[in-house]
């Protein structure tokens, strides 16, 4: 079966599955290429979601009701769930086989969703970053995965305006980057409390809500939005934030981007050094944890480089990359990072060599958006 770039262009504006290839997905999947997610803009401006795999294949390309953004995997089954990028109003359970959706779910009154969600280690619940926006409250939404995906209520974020949420290794516990930004629908994405924002990071208890832990950063830092984690094989999370500016040239020479590092059970933020932190511009689109070799690898878009660090806080060098290299996921063996940008490649990275290598996918014009994530092969 040959499609030819211009029909498929328009299969991917109506809404229809992009059939690249003709292999079938099982036969790739029993390889050792890892298969990859990632959200997509197109030149037309419409947006997609991609299916590819290490090897260069695409498996499906299919269009989204909006912008995406972050993923939820289903590990053991064949479900993921991908995100609408703040203030969206979509999640949707999509077959990582076929790129089918097994089911659409809408933020209910008086929410959106905030880009990122979680399950938990049985698999059976769905933990999303939602914006109780008339009451400037950050919410986490809690989803009955095999009773399809029916809400069940919500939880106390923390804090105000909760990005990426993540589920700890060892015990049921959600960690939530709460940027600290308040926002309402009705002015898009423009920060309403610049002055008083008050950036965390939370521990909270699933079963009862409780925060267990919830750690600040000092007031020198207060406007520097705390939105994505990873957590390393032993519990340590590293956050990667952002600025948010109070002047029209979105600069701010009082502050610098930041990553930061906490076991759960300290009372403070560990700070990475200013000095290694000047070169990231002020702007960290994603994280990631790479087992093997120990290190979270940080993405800064504007700087065109990625920042490496031990899981306790010490830098240990970055790598030169394309610009606009936002996402960043670790391959299944813990050794390689995979780099996605706008450029519509995807790089590699393998560890302990550092050798950069380029790849090309067969797309629809377009680019890669914030993140990419790895899904595990069965």
């Amino acid at each position: 079966m040959v499609i030819s770039r211009r029909d498929a262009m328009l299969s991917v504006v109506a809404g229809l599955i992009v059939p690249w290839q003709t292999f079938a997905f099982e036969k790739q999947g029993q390889q050792d290429n890892d298969i990859f997610l990632s959200c997509r803009i197109l030149t037309n401006g419409s947006y997609t979601l991609a299916c590819m795999n290490a090897g260069g294949h695409v498996f499906w390309e299919n269009a989204l009701p909006g912008r995406g953004h972050g993923f939820a995997i289903r590990q053991g089954t064949d479900q993921f769930v991908v995100f609408a990028r703040r203030p969206g109003q979509y999640a949707m359970v999509v077959d990582v086989r076929t790129g089918k959706t097994i089911k659409r779910l809408s933020s209910i009154t008086g929410r959106h969703f905030y880009g990122h969600g979680v399950f938990d280690r049985q698999v059976k619940r769905l933990y999303t970053s939602e914006n109780d926006f008339e009451r400037g409250r950050g919410v986490i939404g809690i989803y009955d995965a095999d009773s399809d995906y029916r809400r069940l209520g919500e939880l106390d974020s923390g804090g105000i305006g909760p990005h990426e949420v993540v589920m700890l290794h060892h015990r049921d516990e959600l960690v939530v980057a709460n940027g600290g930004v308040r926002t309402h629908p009705d002015f898009g994405r423009t920060p309403l409390n610049i002055d008083s924002m008050r950036p965390n990071v939370a521990w909270l208890d699933p079963s009862s809500g409780v925060v267990n832990n919830r750690l600040e950063l000092p007031e020198s830092r207060r406007r520097l939005s705390l939105r994505h984690l990873a957590v390393s094989d032993v519990d340590r999370v590293c956050v990667a934030g952002q600025i948010v500016s109070a002047n029209s040239a979105g600069e701010d020479d009082m502050l610098e981007p930041l990553v930061a590092f906490s076991d759960g059970d300290s009372q403070e933020l560990g700070i990475a050094p200013d000095a290694a932190q000047k070169l990231m511009r002020r702007y960290l689109a994603s994280v990631a944890w790479l087992s093997d070799p120990g290190l979270f690898v940080v993405t800064a878009p504007h700087a065109g480089v990625v920042t490496l660090w031990s899981q306790t806080g010490q830098f240990q060098g970055s790598i030169e990359v394309a610009r606009d290299s936002a996402g960043v996921c670790s391959d299944v063996s813990g050794k390689t990072a995979w780099i996605s940008a706008d450029t519509g490649k995807l790089l590699s990275i393998d560890f302990p060599s550092r050798v950069k290598s380029s790849h090309q996918f067969a797309l629809v014009d377009g680019y890669f958006d914030n993140h990419i994530t790895c899904v595990p092969r069965a």
